[in-house]
């Protein structure tokens, strides 16, 4: 499950990931991963999250992020 956004995000709401993920994990038996994922400037950046409780929307926790850059090698 991916929250995707153009640029210029300051903060996540927790709200943003917690009801697709808690819907998703609703309908399916595979594992939700709750990503949020950025492009600005180029680089792309994903956010991995997780809920402890998967019904407590306060029990998000970050678990890690990653940057890339697709560069065009003419």
């Amino acid at each position: 499950m991916v929250e995707a956004k153009k640029a210029g995000t300051r903060n996540v709401i927790t709200r943003q990931l917690f009801y697709p993920f808690r819907q998703w994990s609703r309908h399916t038996k595979k594992k939700v991963v709750p990503l949020f994922f950025e492009e600005r400037a180029g680089t792309f950046t994903l956010w991995e999250f997780r809920f402890r409780d998967p019904e407590d929307y306060n029990s998000v926790e970050f678990v890690r992020a990653a940057k890339y850059r697709i560069e065009n090698k003419d």
